[in-house]
């Protein structure tokens, strides 16, 4: 290896010594600025600052990746000139360029160029951003380079918001992973490698956390300088690291986060990546690790070619609260909120609930989905109302009105007319539903519908389908964001759109309730269901909605943007909703087109659209 020293090549190294791998703080760190007074000047308002800078890379090296990157992403690419040097690294000079240098200097290795820079001494290495027009190189900290590429083209790596949560993932990312790595490999003791190895896939660890609960490293919708700091180890992690610095301990493939993040962004940027060079520069440059110098075979890790879930973050559950907007409709709070549990007032027990129910109604929906999925049928009776309201009496009982049993019955337990009546009986004025009641107390135990799906699951199922779980332990986490984003942007969305009072409330909902709908597409393009291979309480929350929306919600709530038909990945996950087994015969989209429309406009209801709800699983 070699190095400058007052401007002479040397022989040796500075990166490695007794105490094992140290590396040298960047020497050159002079600021690239678009300000019309600065030394060294780039501004994409001022062409003749265009193509005076060249960067000087290497295809192995993950710092001089990182501006490569920052050229691609900032369209730089035609306004700062970029070359590679050969992947591997003669013992004697260091870096030769690859062919004739393009920056017009008519030298031949980059031990050279840096000679150009009055009075170097330190590390020969990559990037080196060279000012053409002073000829020598003004920087070779990737750190500085991005940055400053960012800052003087006005881009969005660094946003002054989210700065204080960028510097402080960069602090714990470089020293324990993106150096760590380096500092594990070149353990001289098995004390050290130890310690360093620990505090690598501890960082791992963290950013598998941070990773399961946003889309990006600070954010859930911004890519950042700490984004692609981090890509370019974790590309070269499973090729490289993980063999030959024996970081061994779980490859980037079998963190389930780290892995789909990785695949997201290599979509973005894979012309950018060289996996044979890493294999060539690594294996052959490091050979007190590698002392035969054999490369290894093999392309890229297989796993990056898979589809990524990273769009069930396209839209955070806080991006979809609601503005506190003129005419924006408001959902009032359920007033019932007891719990079945085993040492209260309502403890699990076969036969003693009863649920009041709208097949119309998708609060109600939800939970008699719930309810078939548990096997609970037989433990918890149900009486329905007609899906028509009489007007200030509200639900009604009018099993007369039936063309098939059971479509609508009587009040079976409480003996009422309306379900006003019930809440009235216990000194209330409720007239909402679903209703979970106690046969035993007489008493309503709760109308709120995502309570009542969690009870029985928890608390119930133990009657029914025992191995059925909606709400598992190891999912719990996801499933409770998923369900905030999707109540915000889409059970509750529609009726803020349909029930708003003014253009603006309108706009807004409208406008949350389709970005919700693309980013469950996505999801839905590589998932079965929203976490994964087993339906969940998210999905039994989020069914009533979309069994509704292209025969009710497009037409009575005016959000017609889009079909669900339409949506190849929601639909397919809609067809496969409706093939579980008691779900379908829990759907009706006649009864729910007579509850929203009857009431509304002129009463009459539409015969269309022509398609069924998940093609021909629809219940005629």
């Amino acid at each position: 290896m070699v190095y400058i020293e007052n401007g002479i090549l040397k022989q040796g190294s500075k990166l490695f010594t007794k105490g094992g791998f140290n590396r040298p703080e960047a020497q050159l760190r002079h600021k690239l600025s678009n300000r019309p007074d600065a030394t060294y000047k780039f501004s994409l308002h001022d062409e003749s600052t265009w193509n005076r800078y060249h960067v000087y890379l290497c295809r192995a090296c993950p710092w001089a990746h990182r501006v490569r990157i920052a050229l691609k992403m900032l369209n730089l690419e035609q306004k700062i000139s970029f070359s590679y040097v050969e992947d591997k690294k003669p013992e004697s000079t260091g870096w030769k360029l690859a062919g004739l240098d393009p920056a017009g200097t008519g030298k031949s290795y980059l031990y050279e160029i840096y000679q150009q820079t009055p009075n170097y001494s330190g590390v020969i290495t990559t990037p080196a951003l060279y000012d053409k027009q002073h000829k020598q190189v003004i920087n070779n900290e990737s750190a500085d380079i991005i940055r400053m590429l960012n800052e003087c083209v006005g881009g969005d790596w660094y946003p002054e918001k989210l700065r204080k949560e960028i510097d402080e993932v960069n602090e714990r990312v470089y020293p324990t992973l993106n150096n760590g790595v380096y500092k594990t490999g070149s353990s001289t003791s098995q004390e050290s490698y130890s310690k360093l190895v620990t505090e690598l896939f501890d960082t791992l660890e963290w950013l598998e956390g941070i990773l399961k609960k946003q889309r990006y490293l600070v954010s859930n919708t911004q890519i950042t300088e700490a984004d692609w700091r981090l890509f370019t180890t974790l590309i070269r992690f499973d090729t490289v690291y993980f063999t030959l610095f024996k970081c061994s301990k779980k490859k980037i493939e079998d963190y389930h986060n780290l892995s789909n993040y990785l695949r997201e962004l290599y979509a973005l940027v894979e012309d950018t990546v060289h996996f044979d060079s890493y294999r060539g520069h690594y294996y052959d440059g490091f050979p007190h690790l590698n002392p035969s110098k054999i490369i290894p075979r093999g392309g890229a890790p297989e796993h990056l070619n898979l589809p990524h879930d990273r769009d069930r973050f396209a839209y955070d559950a806080s991006h979809f609260k609601q503005r506190d907007v003129k005419g924006a409709f408001k959902r009032s709070e359920s007033e019932f909120r007891e719990q079945i549990s085993e040492d209260g007032d309502y403890p699990p027990a076969k036969d003693r609930y009863h649920l009041y129910i709208a097949d119309n109604c998708p609060w109600c929906h939800r939970v008699m989905v719930a309810r078939a999925l548990l096997g609970l049928e037989k433990v918890i009776s149900v009486d329905k109302v007609y899906p028509i309201r009489d007007g200030d009496q509200g639900w009604a009982f009018k099993p007369e009105k039936s063309s098939y049993e059971g479509e609508y019955t009587a009040d079976t337990v409480c003996k009422k007319t309306h379900i006003p009546e019930i809440y009235k009986m216990l000194g209330k004025t409720g007239k909402t539903v679903p209703i979970l009641f106690d046969k035993k107390r007489m008493e309503i135990v709760n109308n709120e519908s995502s309570e009542i799906i969690r009870m029985m699951n928890q608390k119930l199922r133990r009657f029914g389908h025992e191995k059925v779980d909606l709400y598992p332990m190891s999912q719990r986490d996801e499933i409770d964001e998923l369900n905030e984003y999707i109540y915000e942007a889409l059970n509750n969305g529609a009726y803020m759109a349909g029930f708003a009072k003014s253009q603006e409330a309108y706009n807004l909902a409208y406008e949350k309730y389709f970005d919700a709908l693309e980013a469950l597409n996505g999801i839905f393009r590589v998932r079965k269901f929203l976490t994964g291979d087993h339906v969940t309480e998210a999905d039994v929350r989020l069914f009533p909605t979309i069994f509704r929306h292209d025969h009710v919600y497009h037409g009575r709530f005016l959000l017609n943007k889009k079909f669900v038909k339409d949506l190849k990945y929601v639909r397919e996950w809609l067809d496969r909703m409706l093939e579980l087994p008691g779900v379908a015969d829990n759907s009706s989209i006649e009864h729910s087109k007579l509850g929203y429309f009857s009431n509304h406009g002129n009463g009459v209801v539409p015969l269309g659209p022509e398609w069924k709800v998940g093609g021909t699983l629809e219940k005629e």
